[in-house]
């Protein structure tokens, strides 16, 4: 309850902030050179990929280059790829209870839909990673289909981690700007395994160009 109250505190001191900044806007200068800090997204609560508190950073980087981090208490990820088109190719190299992985990362857009596909090989003692080892061991498969309409997101998950099953997830998402550059966030996803409804709440902020 605690770190509930602490997150949702900074998300209204967040967006105050956001207010704030609407008469004289953070500027993101992409025509210089280098890797510059494009949007901060904090998140709390439970969904497919998500635990407790986490954290996006995306940064901007040349025209088709493709470099965002995430992290919370368990894991930190840094994504690094390039965008041909619609298409996209990633690379994830992080770290999940101190034990090491990296995988690939697609991304396909096409109108109104999205796809995703990511997996990861991690280096575990054994195979449900509790301690960091030298051999290669299967650690996720993420596999997304979404459908975005405006400010609303709806799709269908399919995500197997380790030793455990693979399991199905229904999810939707509502985009709620406050600002020009910062908006809230909800999503509800049901964990079929489960069978247990499951909520995320988000706060974006996207610095102008």
């Amino acid at each position: 309850m605690k770190d509930l109250t602490s997150i949702l505190i900074s998300f209204l001191l967040l967006a105050f902030a956001s207010k704030s900044f609407s008469q004289d806007t953070i500027s993101l200068d992409t025509t210089k050179k280098g890797i510059q800090l494009k949007s901060v997204y904090l998140t709390y609560g439970r969904g497919v990929l998500s635990s407790g508190a986490d954290m996006t950073l995306d940064f901007a980087w040349d025209k088709n280059k493709i470099l965002f981090l995430k992290a919370n208490n368990d894991r930190a990820i840094v994504n690094i790829g390039k965008a041909f088109g619609n298409f996209q190719a990633i690379l994830s190299v992080g770290v999940y209870k101190n034990a090491p992985w990296a995988g690939p990362m697609f991304k396909y857009k096409y109108k109104f839909l999205s796809f995703t596909s990511w997996n990861g090989i991690a280096f575990g003692k054994d195979a449900e990673l509790t301690a960091p080892g030298v051999t290669p061991r299967f650690f996720f498969s993420y596999q997304t289909i979404d459908m975005v309409f405006g400010k609303n997101c709806m799709g269908y998950t399919l995500f197997h981690k380790t030793v455990y099953p693979a399991n199905h997830f229904f999810f939707y998402k509502r985009t709620m700007p406050i600002s020009k550059q910062a908006a809230f966030t909800f999503e509800a996803t049901y964990n079929h395994q489960e069978q247990i409804p499951m909520f995320v709440i988000g706060y974006k902020y996207v610095f102008s160009k």
